[in-house]
């Protein structure tokens, strides 16, 4: 959707230790499911790897994942950084065969439904490291995730992300969240935090995986942020609210 860091993603993909066979791009096509669908349409290989414009991967990225490859495993998941959080689950290797079977459904989270799917039929996922610390990363870090974070991107994607969680229905994944935003030294850690929390009211099933538009939300967020003394207000937020 033209993110500032597509040009240099498809670049580390092709400086890959171990190289791709091709490497489909898919642009301007949303939401996620419609996207992930048009993707796995064109692949041909027996194997093949989700990577978003903002994921910068490292060189062994797939020659690490090829070797967690097995007979009953659908998907295998790594680690990127990320400046916000310091580490999210966002690679991922899927079995083409199985995401043949099952597509992308229209939620609003549709990667974990898919997965979910899979494991009912009996197969597995599984997570993946090198062993060892390379490129400047921990060995269950197999690259960064550099999306611009913009106080609008930031607040609707936290938004979003509430809503997912919600969804799911995995408090644990809410509370690791929490701490994670708590103890993060970024600018933006406020206003993501502020957006998630206020995502988890929000019930919503579909969509949700495409560009964000203006909300009345971020509106009311801004003139909030810029009425007010936002050293007084990171305070009551981060700790006040969070003990509670």
């Amino acid at each position: 959707m033209g993110e500032k860091t597509t040009e240099e993603a498809v670049k580390r993909l092709r400086e890959q230790t171990v190289p791709c066979r091709e490497i489909v791009v898919v642009q301007n096509v949303t939401p996620l499911h419609k996207a992930m669908n048009r993707g796995i349409s064109q692949v041909k290989t027996p194997f093949f790897i989700q990577c978003d414009a903002d994921m910068l991967l490292d060189p062994d990225c797939i020659e690490t994942m090829q070797k967690f490859i097995k007979d009953d495993v659908a998907v295998l998941i790594g680690y990127l950084s990320d400046e916000l959080l310091g580490t999210i689950q966002a690679v991922k290797m899927f079995r083409t065969e199985c995401l043949r079977k099952v597509k992308f459904s229209n939620t609003i989270s549709p990667d974990t439904d898919c997965i979910n799917r899979l494991c009912k039929m009996g197969w597995k996922f599984v997570f993946v490291s090198r062993g060892e610390e390379r490129y400047g990363h921990a060995p269950d870090v197999l690259g960064t995730h550099e999306p611009e974070y913009t106080p609008f991107y930031t607040f609707e994607k936290f938004k979003l992300e509430g809503s997912r969680i919600r969804y799911r229905g995995v408090f644990q994944e809410f509370t690791s969240c929490l701490e994670k935003l708590k103890n993060s030294k970024h600018p933006m850690a406020l206003i993501a935090l502020i957006g998630l929390c206020h995502g988890l009211f929000m019930e919503k099933r579909k969509g949700g995986l495409c560009p964000y538009s203006p909300s009345k939300d971020f509106e009311l967020l801004q003139k909030f942020m810029t009425s007010m003394n936002t050293e007084n207000v990171a305070f009551a937020i981060t700790k006040d609210s969070y003990q509670s």
